[in-house]
């Protein structure tokens, strides 16, 4: 929080929310994967040196989900134009 992380935090969740047409499930979900890749990076590792490389491979599996999870969503909600 002392480099400032709080604020713009709540700064880009305030502009999600309060200007239409931005994808709130997409900042959101972006949000809580952050957090999630944080803990297991952060502070799952320090606990555990020696199993960083675990760690790691289960962020890159996480990171590669989620992308293909967010492709299928897009293609789905997005109306067809012909």
């Amino acid at each position: 929080m002392a480099v400032g992380l709080g604020v713009t935090l709540l700064l880009n969740l305030g502009i999600t929310f309060l200007i239409p047409g931005i994808s709130k499930g997409g900042h959101v979900g972006g949000l809580t994967a952050g957090f999630l890749v944080g803990y297991l990076l952060f502070y799952v590792a320090d606990r555990r040196r020696s199993a960083e490389l675990p760690v790691y491979a289960i962020c890159a599996v996480l990171m590669v989900a989620l992308a293909i999870g967010s492709v299928i969503v897009a293609q789905n909600a997005t109306p067809s134009l012909s």
